[in-house]
């Protein structure tokens, strides 16, 4: 029964995870946004390696992004996801 109580606890903990991490979509809103229009980078045309290399010359300027956060909007700005 402890068992049981911990795998249904733990499982809780990554569902509400997973379900808690932003969108590429939300995280570009929120973080990019803050500088630059949403239009001027929308209307970029690079692929998910620009993209990343973009974002990390943002975080040398300043930009609160983590590695998991350029992941995902870099995809998202990709047209990945």
């Amino acid at each position: 029964m402890k068992k049981l109580a911990t795998v249904l606890i733990l499982s809780m903990i990554v569902t509400s995870a997973v379900y808690a991490a932003e969108s590429g979509e939300d995280l570009f809103y929120k973080r990019c946004t803050a500088c630059h229009s949403s239009a001027l980078s929308m209307g970029k045309k690079k692929d998910e390696i620009m993209w990343k290399s973009t974002i990390k010359r943002m975080k040398k300027h300043g930009a609160s992004i983590s590695s998991q956060e350029t992941e995902a909007i870099a995809d998202f700005l990709s047209g990945k996801k």
